[in-house]
Order: structure tokens, then sequence, then C-alpha cells
């Protein structure tokens, strides 16, 4: 299993995105694998606004050791500081084994954007994505 440790994500206003993954909260990463400490520095410093991005028309699928992910790069005008490179949505993950073609066939969006208006403090300490689990949330700016 992937070790993310405690991770800083945005969350959509639209929790219908939640099923459009595989079981896991549909989010867009902005830090992972960080202490607890360093987590809740972050989620109390961070001043952004919501953001409207639009999902890449081609998913990528990503392997790194025995985590496979299915995600779509994002775009928006309004990148800020924060965001990672190649920051993106995921919408299915599976350890283990690849991602199949039949898989990736029963895969849809709900959309081509997404708004993304609340930050979240969440914790991915060895734990299956099923399980990840938000420590707190709030409102953005």
């Amino acid at each position: 299993m992937k070790n993310f440790g405690y991770c800083i994500w945005l969350l959509p206003n639209n929790t219908n995105w939640n099923n459009y993954t595989n079981g896991f909260i549909f989010h867009m990463t902005i830090k992972h694998s960080l202490t607890l400490s360093d987590a809740m520095n972050i989620y109390s410093k961070l001043k952004i606004s919501s953001q409207i991005m639009e999902l890449s028309e081609k998913y990528t699928l990503d392997k790194e050791h025995n985590f496979n992910a299915l995600y779509y790069i994002l775009k928006t005008e309004n990148i800020q500081e924060c965001f990672p490179k190649n920051f993106h949505v995921s919408l299915f993950y599976k350890y283990n084994e690849s991602i199949t073609n039949e898989e990736i066939q029963n895969i849809k969006k709900l959309s081509n954007t997404v708004t993304f208006d609340k930050i979240a403090l969440v914790d991915c300490n060895n734990k299956h994505f099923k399980d990840w689990n938000i420590i707190c949330c709030k409102k953005l700016l």
C-alpha cells in the first residue's frame, strides 16, 4: 500500500463527483506525504480562493510501485503558487494490478469542469484509499 501520509486537498462543491471514483473521495492534492504537524500548519495558513478548473480531454495512466491511478490533468487560468506541477484529479485507483481496458471503458466524468470550494486536511497514512479520511475541512475564500 502506498503511504501518502497526511495530505492537503481541494474538494469540489459538488459531492456527486464522489460517485465517479472507485470508492475514494474525489479531490485535487495540493501536498502529500506530510507529517501531521506540517499538514496542520499548511492547512491553517493557506489562503486561496475557490477554483474553477477544466479536466483535460485525455486521461493519464500512472503506475508507481504497486499503486495505479487514472487521472485527468487540470487546467485553470488562476494557477496558485501552492499547486503542484501537473495538478490533477484521479477517478480510479488500484493496488498491485494494472488498470484494465474494461475498467477504463467504465470510467465516466460528471463534467468537463469542476469547482473546488473547500480545503481539507486528510489522513492517508498507511491506509487503503477507500479508508482515507478527512480530519478537518473549511470553505475557501
